[in-house]
């Protein structure tokens, strides 16, 4: 993916590509690049303009290859989540054969970012990215799948730090919460919503309607064929 570049000769800097070009850049390289933009566009006059760059935040390291990823390889990650509205669907529908599917889907593609995403730091200067590293960018992508809003943070190419799934089926390992968030707690209330719901299910096993399982089967139908995406070759 090519990268629009600032044009700062012809007076007005153009924020956009100022922004696009920062969030490419590798943490170390960050703060200076965008303190001369906002040099150059108070020079210019334009002290709103200024202000808006510098204040602007550094990335955290794994938020970089995020956003290589999404410079590099706008496709595949386009790609990706796509992923997440259908697994969201899935799980909605208690369609538990195409979840498991499609759930296998996301660890190959997830493991295929994460090697792009190491090959593209390393072409940088950047030859090991450490475990810790990699893990935030899983969490990252992962919660790109089980928040839409994650997922346009993400597709924007300029996160600032990891982005925390919270989704049923957010990280591939241990579900983490925002920043400043706190994970559900059991009330009363939701607990009266879960006996209630399992009391209708009773219900409906006694005046003989299908059940749907836990994992989505239902046994009063046959199974449906997994979803196959026309952009599973990407990721091989």
């Amino acid at each position: 993916m090519s990268t629009k570049q600032p044009n700062t000769e012809a007076g007005a800097v153009d924020e956009d590509a100022v922004v696009d070009e920062l969030y490419g850049l590798s943490p170390d390289e960050f703060t200076t690049a965008r303190d001369t933009y906002a040099a150059q566009a108070r020079k210019t006059g334009d002290r709103a303009a200024s202000g808006r760059i510098g204040k602007l935040r550094r990335p955290v390291l794994a938020a970089w290859p995020a956003n290589l990823l999404v410079r590099e390889h706008r496709e595949e990650i386009d790609a990706f989540l796509e992923l997440g509205p259908a697994m969201r669907r899935a799980q909605e529908h208690l369609e538990g054969r195409e979840l498991r599917e499609l759930s296998r889907q996301r660890h190959r593609m997830i493991d295929a970012l994460q090697r792009r995403a190491q090959a593209l730091a390393a072409a940088r200067g950047h030859p090991a990215i450490g475990e810790a590293t990699l893990r935030e960018l899983q969490d990252t992508l992962a919660a790109a799948l089980a928040d839409p809003d994650a997922a346009r943070a993400l597709a924007a190419g300029a996160p600032t730090g990891t982005l925390h799934p919270t989704g049923g089926f957010g990280s591939p390992t241990t579900p983490a919460t925002p920043e400043g968030a706190h994970p559900r707690k059991s009330t009363d209330a939701t607990d009266a919503k879960d006996n209630k719901r399992r009391s209708h299910r009773k219900k409906e096993d006694k005046v003989g309607k299908p059940r749907v399982t836990s994992t989505g089967a239902c046994r009063a139908s046959a199974p449906r064929s997994s979803r196959r995406f026309t952009w599973y070759g990407y990721f091989r």
